[in-house]
This record gives structure tokens, C-alpha cells and sequence, in this order.
């Protein structure tokens, strides 16, 4: 059931960015494009074990100030007690992010969602709960680490916000461009 959830979530991830790219201009080549990045990544813990995966980032998704990222990961097959019988599992999970879309019909309200589904075979939890617990009072046990958030965010029109609530900026050399500041904010007395 774990499989086919990861495989959903990674399928959706793939085809959202996949129809993006087919909308954008003519220059596809994948090697130009600055506006999304593919990330492999590996780490071992104990809670984990050896563990992988992949997440991809795209800038631009729907509006230009929309960012989307999405996770899959999993790890290899460690053996595990449940209910005193040994069983083998692995660290497995997903997570996607949507950042600031800004709602139609509106200049300053926008819509970000977080979440995150993932399982752990050796989770641990220390029964002191302060950073000064001795390392063997823990229980070690499999457990589901999952969770859904959902922000509106308003933008007040002041600063940077009057003229800007979608907080685009152009770069050069890694600098703002045309940004307007008060200089008065600057003046230290």
C-alpha cells in the first residue's frame, strides 16, 4: 500500500512539472533552463538507515512567483521487532511544497501548502524528552511521521508591498534591480 501511494505522489509530481515544461517557451533543452533543478541526494541515520532519493524544484509553476517541490525517498531494508515477531522495513516517503500562488481575483492574498508522509522502521523516542536524556532510556519503535499545512498569506500595500506583492525581482550579477528604497531607512544617526 506504501508503494502505491509513493508511486501516486511521484507520478502527480512528474506529470505536473512535465505538462509545465511542455507549456514553456520553445527552448525546452533542460541544460539552459535556470527555472527547475532535479536533486539527487543520499544520507544514512539512524532512524533512517542508508537512504536516497530525488526531489525536483520548479520556479514558475502557473505564476511567476509560484515555486513547486516535490521529494521521494526511501532506504534499504532494515530488520525490526513489532509486536516481538521480526520483520523487515524501510524508511520510505514523499513530500511536496507549493509556494505562493496568488489566488484570482486578488493582487495580495496568497496560497502555499507543505506536507509531508514518511515512515521510519527505528524511531526513537527518549522518555526524559530533554537534551540531557541518558542515550539508553529510549524506546525504539516503527512510527509514521506525516503532516499537511496550508497558508493564506496578505500582503500589505506599504514598502516593498505597494508596488510589489508578488516580491518578483530582476537580477544582475546577483544583485535587485531597480528596486526603489527610502533612503531616509538607511541614515543612522
Amino acid at each position: 500500500m506504501k508503494d502505491k501511494k509513493l508511486l501516486l505522489l511521484s507520478f502527480l509530481s512528474t506529470a505536473v512539472l512535465s505538462i509545465n515544461l511542455l507549456n514553456a517557451s520553445e527552448d525546452t533543452n533542460l541544460t539552459k533552463n535556470k527555472d527547475w533543478i532535479v536533486l539527487p541526494y543520499i544520507f544514512s541515520s539512524d532512524s533512517t538507515g542508508f537512504s536516497g532519493g530525488i526531489g525536483v524544484i520548479k520556479q514558475g509553476v502557473l505564476q511567476p512567483q509560484t515555486t513547486l517541490a516535490t521529494s521521494v525517498f526511501g532506504g534499504i531494508t532494515q530488520d525490526i521487532t513489532i509486536n516481538g515477531k521480526a520483520e523487515e522495513a524501510n524508511f520510505s516517503g514523499g513530500a511536496v511544497s507549493f509556494s505562493d500562488f496568488k489566488l484570482p481575483y486578488t493582487n495580495r492574498l496568497f496560497f502555499s501548502l507543505l506536507g509531508i508522509k514518511s515512515y521510519f522502521p527505528k524511531g526513537k523516542y527518549f522518555f526524559d524528552g530533554s537534551n540531557n536524556s541518558n542515550k539508553d532510556n529510549v524506546l525504539i519503535t516503527s512510527e509514521d511521521s506525516n503532516f499537511f499545512y496550508t497558508t493564506l498569506r496578505y500582503i500589505l500595500p506599504i514598502g516593498e508591498g505597494l508596488e510589489n506583492p508578488e516580491g518578483l525581482y530582476t537580477l544582475q550579477d546577483g544583485f535587485a534591480v531597480g528596486v526603489k528604497c527610502n533612503p531616509k531607512m538607511y541614515q543612522y544617526a
